[in-house]
């Protein structure tokens, strides 16, 4: 059984399908291999030098060129290669972040904030192409892109909405516990 030094917070599947990452609340990632759970040594060594503050991640996601992005309360990308902070600070959101999901072609960064607000990134700049949200969905968030990559179907506490990944346009909202419509 593969183990980590420390307890697991996040893991995904790498873009290829071969490769698998876990992050633990010691600020380690490990790439894994999918056939046997063994560590990729020559990746983890180019992951151990994301995350030198040494903040607790909340989420990540990578995309298909292995870039990571990784959220700690704030949406923070990191070039794994490089270990080098390509943007991110706290300006990203006014509340912490913890959701996130890159799009399949990992051109953009979907994010959703304790304060009921989601945002879309354009990956490479960190440049904000839309927010919107709802005032009264403030917990409990996960999200996934639609294969086609159009829309974002989110959850959050009871309720759930589906909105257009380009435009930020809300397409459907299911109702939340207690609500008429």
């Amino acid at each position: 059984m593969a183990t980590h030094g420390s307890r697991v917070v996040v893991l995904g599947w790498l873009e290829d399908g071969k490769r698998l990452f876990s992050a633990d609340d010691k600020f380690n990632i490990v790439i894994w291999r999918w056939d046997n759970l063994e560590r990729v040594q020559e990746e983890e060594e180019e992951v151990d030098k994301v995350n030198k503050e040494g903040q607790e991640f909340t989420a990540v996601a990578w995309s298909s060129d292995d870039i990571c992005a990784t959220v700690v309360g704030d949406v923070v990308m990191y070039d794994v290669k490089t270990g080098k902070k390509m943007w991110g600070d706290a300006e990203t959101h006014v509340s912490p972040v913890y959701c996130l999901e890159m799009s399949g072609d990992s051109k953009r960064v979907f994010t959703a904030a304790e304060d009921g607000t989601f945002a879309m990134w354009d990956s490479k700049t960190g440049d904000k192409l839309w927010e919107c949200g709802e005032a009264w969905a403030k917990d409990g968030y996960d999200a996934c892109w639609s294969n086609d990559g159009t829309r974002v179907f989110v959850s959050f506490g009871r309720g759930m909405g589906l909105w257009d990944g380009k435009t930020g346009n809300k397409s459907r909202l299911a109702a939340r516990a207690g609500s008429c419509c």
